[in-house]
């Protein structure tokens, strides 16, 4: 396959277990050659010391690596920081959790939040630093939803707030459809390269189109084939297949239907999943 654009922002999140050492091994130079240049890992906090091993001798320039654990504590404060030293950290956590953390200036906290917290979204980030934000972006609250993030952008006082939601904007779809893997505007010509962008790797090693744990959208599994030989034949396979129907759908049912500019992609393309098969 061709390589990624720069542009294209790909990304690779993957579950850690036992096989993520030989994944690695097999997979790391394949992932710098095709400009994936962010790889997340995402841990359990009791395997911080197991990952930190498993990390060793991994190192390609081009490619960041991002620890990602969604059970942190601060008896885990001392080892997160040795593996920040080579990697970046990154803590998921709600509010109440964020606030009761020995907190490192060199560690990155994604918090996660519903559209009831607003208030105090923007005095976090008013106050901290080194903060990344993730709504909890419900289709059924979808007007309350973006009304909360109206409101934190008109109140915060930094230029500038970090969103882990894949937000992409309506007219860019319209305007080019390829950013949801489609080709044009009715949707049934040839999808060029339009190899998955960010793609999401289980503990089982399983390979998902996109941070969507549905098996409908599954294109391999990296312990019986590495990834070059999965993103070649992925196009043939049914998940993939699928991934492109649900876009469809969602381009035809669900963005007409949409009164904001704005879209969290993940949100919607799960609710095609859910609903509109």
């Amino acid at each position: 396959m061709n390589k990624y654009l720069k542009t294209e922002n790909a990304s690779i999140t993957i579950e850690y277990s036992s096989n993520l050492k030989k994944f690695l091994n097999d997979n790391i130079l394949y992932i710098d050659s095709i400009c994936v240049h962010r790889l997340y890992i995402e841990c359990k906090a009791k395997d911080l010391e197991k990952l930190s091993n498993d990390l060793k001798g991994i190192n390609v320039d081009n490619v960041v690596i991002f620890i990602l654990i969604n059970d942190y504590s601060n008896k885990y404060y001392d080892i997160l920081n040795s593996i920040n030293n080579n990697f970046y950290t990154i803590i998921s956590c709600n509010i109440r959790e964020y606030l009761s953390f020995k907190k490192s200036s060199d560690i990155f906290y994604q918090i996660n939040f519903n559209y009831t917290e607003k208030e105090k979204i923007v005095d976090l980030i008013n106050s901290y630093d080194n903060l990344i934000f993730n709504i909890e972006y419900a289709l059924d609250n979808i007007k309350s939803t973006n009304e909360s993030l109206k409101y934190i952008i008109n109140n915060i006082s930094k230029e500038n707030i970090s969103f882990s939601n894949l937000f992409i904007s309506k007219d860019l779809i319209y305007n080019c459809p390829y950013n949801i893997y489609l080709n044009n505007k009715n949707s049934r010509a040839k999808y060029g390269n339009n190899i998955p962008r960010n793609i999401y790797i289980d503990k089982d090693g399983f390979v998902y189109c996109l941070k969507i744990k549905n098996p409908n959208i599954i294109i391999g599994n990296i312990l019986n084939n590495n990834l070059k030989d999965i993103f070649k034949e992925c196009k043939k396979t049914v998940g993939y297949k699928k991934f492109i129907n649900y876009n469809e759908l969602l381009f035809v049912e669900l963005l007409d239907q949409c009164p904001y500019k704005m879209i969290d992609y993940i949100a919607f393309l799960n609710e095609v999943m859910c609903n509109y098969e």
